[in-house]
């Protein structure tokens, strides 16, 4: 579990308007993401369970320096500043929730399956098709241009 608290502004896509980011002031409280409107916390917006969350880069993101948090109800999206402090609330988030490396681990071996078994449907049919392309009429195989 990370030692001293987190706290900060990240900017936060929102939920409902996927195209409205607003810079919100960050707490980690425990499990605990805390947001508010402003650094004075006087408002809380809003928590986020970090409890069995996945932290992760945010490759599909158009925003600099973005990083996600996957819940099971959602997927978070944040931006920072620069590269270090999305890297600092990626390394302490990860420490907070407890289950990165396992679950990133997961993530990453059924992506690699994924990509392998398309890969192998992609090689499958074009060596199919290439048998296809192949066959002559009665029904043996020309392989005179198998050297080709």
């Amino acid at each position: 579990m990370a030692s001293k608290a987190m706290r900060g502004f990240l900017t936060k896509r929102g939920e409902k308007n996927k195209f409205s980011w607003k810079r919100r002031f960050f707490e980690v409280q425990s499990q605990t993401m805390v947001y508010y409107e402003a650094e004075s916390r006087e408002k809380e917006i809003g928590r986020l369970s970090l409890s069995d969350a996945i932290i992760r880069h945010a490759p599909d993101c158009k925003r600099p320096f973005a990083f996600e948090i996957v819940t099971g109800s959602r997927v978070w999206q944040f931006s920072a500043e620069n590269d270090a402090e999305r890297d600092a609330w990626m390394e302490y988030l990860l420490q907070v929730a407890g289950t990165e490396s396992d679950a990133n681990q997961l993530i990453s071996r059924a992506e690699a399956l994924i990509f392998a078994s398309c890969s192998d449907q992609v090689l499958q049919e074009a060596t199919e098709d290439d048998q296809g392309s192949r066959q002559v009429d009665g029904g043996g195989y020309d392989d005179s241009d198998a050297d080709e």
